[in-house]
Parts: C-alpha cells; sequence; structure tokens
C-alpha cells in the first residue's frame, strides 16, 4: 500500500513539472550562492553593494532591502507671451493737445466699436492692465520685450485731425515672479513708432512666470508735444501698441 502511494506520489510531480509548475515558487530567492532566477518580476543583480556576492536579497539576521532606480527626462518648455494690456488715458482737454502736457492712465477698458484700432488692427490688449511671460526653457540667454506705438492716434471722427506728436512713458517698476529670479521691471519713455525696449533679461535671468500689472495712473502715460490741429469734442482716438518678445541670442 505504501508503495502505490509513492507511486501515485511521484506520478502527480512529474505531471506538475511537466505542465511547467515546479516545487519551487517562479519568484522565489535562490539558494545561497546560486543564481537568481533574474525574470522581469524579479530580476535581483549579483555583486552590487547590498547583495554581495549571490541574486538574493536574504532576511537571515534583519529585513530584506532592496535598491532600484527612478527615472525621468526633462523636456525643454517654450519662451511665451502670455499677456498684454490696453491703455485708456481718459478724457484730454483740446489745449492739452494744442499746447503740450501729459496725461496719466485712467484704466485699461477702451472703445471696442467705431474706433480706428480696438478690434480693427489692434486685438490682443486685456481690460486687466497684465503683462505675462512665461520661460520654460531652462538654461537661457535671456529675453528682451519692447513696445511700440503705430505712430499718429487716429479717429473716425469727421473733422477732426490726427495727432502726430503723442508718445508714451510706461512704468512697473515690480513684477510677480519665482522667488529665486532676480526683479525685472518695465520702464520705457518716449515711445513711439519706432519702439523701444521695455524689458531685459540677461542669462538665467527671467526665468519661470514674471507678470506685471499697469493699472494705476503711475503705470502709463501720454505725452503730447503740442500742435496745430483741429480737435472736435467727444472724438476717440487710438493708436495700435505692439509688443514684441524677442529671445536673446544663445
Amino acid at each position: 500500500m505504501l508503495k502505490k502511494t509513492w507511486m501515485i506520489f511521484g506520478a502527480s510531480l512529474l505531471a506538475l513539472t511537466s505542465a511547467g509548475v515546479t516545487a519551487q515558487s517562479v519568484h522565489a530567492a535562490a539558494e545561497a550562492g546560486s543564481t537568481g532566477p533574474g525574470d522581469a518580476q524579479y530580476n535581483l543583480s549579483a555583486n552590487t553593494s547590498v547583495t554581495s556576492t549571490g541574486n538574493y536579497f536574504s532576511t537571515t539576521g534583519g529585513p530584506a532591502s532592496g535598491i532600484s532606480s527612478a527615472e525621468f527626462t526633462i523636456q525643454g518648455g517654450q519662451l511665451r507671451l502670455i499677456a498684454v494690456p490696453d491703455f485708456n488715458f481718459s478724457t484730454v482737454s483740446i489745449d492739452k493737445v494744442v499746447q503740450g502736457g501729459t496725461q496719466s492712465l485712467l484704466n485699461n477698458s477702451v472703445t471696442t466699436s467705431g474706433v480706428t484700432s480696438k478690434n480693427t488692427n489692434a486685438f490682443d490688449g486685456n481690460a486687466g492692465g497684465l503683462v505675462q511671460i512665461n520661460d520654460f526653457r531652462g538654461v537661457t540667454s535671456g529675453w528682451t520685450l519692447s513696445l511700440k506705438t503705430g505712430g499718429d492716434f487716429t479717429t473716425t471722427t469727421d473733422g477732426s485731425d490726427t495727432i502726430t506728436k503723442a508718445s508714451l512713458a510706461i512704468s512697473a517698476p515690480t513684477a510677480t515672479k519665482p522667488t529665486s529670479q532676480a526683479n525685472i521691471a518695465l520702464a520705457g519713455s518716449d515711445i513711439t513708432a519706432t519702439g523701444a525696449s521695455i524689458a531685459t533679461a540677461g542669462d538665467d535671468q527671467g526665468k519661470g512666470q514674471f507678470s506685471w500689472t499697469m493699472g494705476s495712473p503711475e503705470s502709463a502715460t501720454v505725452n503730447f508735444g503740442g500742435e496745430n490741429v483741429t480737435l472736435k469734442n467727444n472724438a476717440v482716438y487710438q493708436t495700435p501698441l505692439t509688443w514684441t518678445l524677442t529671445a536673446a541670442a544663445s
């Protein structure tokens, strides 16, 4: 009877082996000093600083601990101009235009119908006074932001002359920026159709998100040089503003 039992057990073990199931689990640690399984799920390597000469981590004398790796690759981003504002200088007296003078900013909401610029050849300005630049390129040589006007201030009101002697000045001394980056101010005077640089980031400066809010009277002024023109009451004058962001040569 005992012999018959052993014969049945031997036959069963042979059948399991033939089916690919062994007495030792596939992912079990190898015997001391021998080679481990080394497949995709269990790939302990020998002769590392933690495994010594075996392909296993033994709990003899304490917990077993393995060291693997985590990895990712950085992909550089882009330099982007995100937002630029409109400027509304409120109501300007005729004598200020004719004799010369300065008018401070009122807010950032401008007329959008029946005018010569907004929604005609200038489309992008926001009403929140926001200027924003994003630079996520990584190690960079910096960037420059410049501003120019369309030259003349024009109106759709018949009989009211074009204003040719007007320029802008802007000032936003403090940027909202990453704490690791140095401040960059926006500043420029006598800005006309010729254009002017209003902010510059040097090597490895201006990285991350930089923004400025230009909604206070100190943020911008329009400066009139004085000229002999005919101006009609309630005529709305506009000029397009072009903000240009340029990556510095590397």
